[in-house]
């Protein structure tokens, strides 16, 4: 009876550690990832907006379709995770949509997950709001 008790206690703390998803997933994946779809959009990607994280700065940076951005990476614990302090350049280039939609998602970001070698990117109410690749 004992072993049987040790047992299910080793397999509950197992199944709970391996959906705790952190950094170290990400870093598996690269530093350097492709915005393949920005969820609940209308606009058809025609460029993707890229992201680069870097964890031992805790910075991110990119291009946001024209313009280049960056800011500061805060990591909680696991996957909880938010974009602070996003500056980008101001250049005018045309159709602006995807990078106001696509600035507008990266604001609302809370957690992530890694799926299927994606990084996805999550709000508040854990509604998928980015969908990247790794890119090289």
């Amino acid at each position: 009876m004992k072993y049987i008790l040790i047992t299910i206690i080793f397999l509950g703390l197992s199944c709970k550690s391996s959906k705790n998803i952190t950094t170290t997933e990400v870093k598996a994946l690269g530093s350097k990832f492709k915005v393949e779809k920005i969820e609940t959009s209308e606009v058809e990607l025609k460029v993707n907006p890229t992201i680069v994280l870097d964890f031992e700065k805790n910075t991110i940076s990119g291009n946001a379709g024209c313009n280049d951005y960056s800011g500061k990476i805060v990591v909680t614990k696991g996957n909880q995770i938010k974009f602070e302090n996003i500056t980008a350049t101001k250049m005018y280039c045309g159709n602006m949509k995807i990078e106001k939609e696509f600035m507008q998602k990266l604001a609302t970001v809370t957690s992530f997950d890694v799926k299927d070698s994606q990084f996805l990117l999550l709000d508040e109410a854990k509604k998928l709001v980015l969908t990247c690749a790794a890119s090289k």
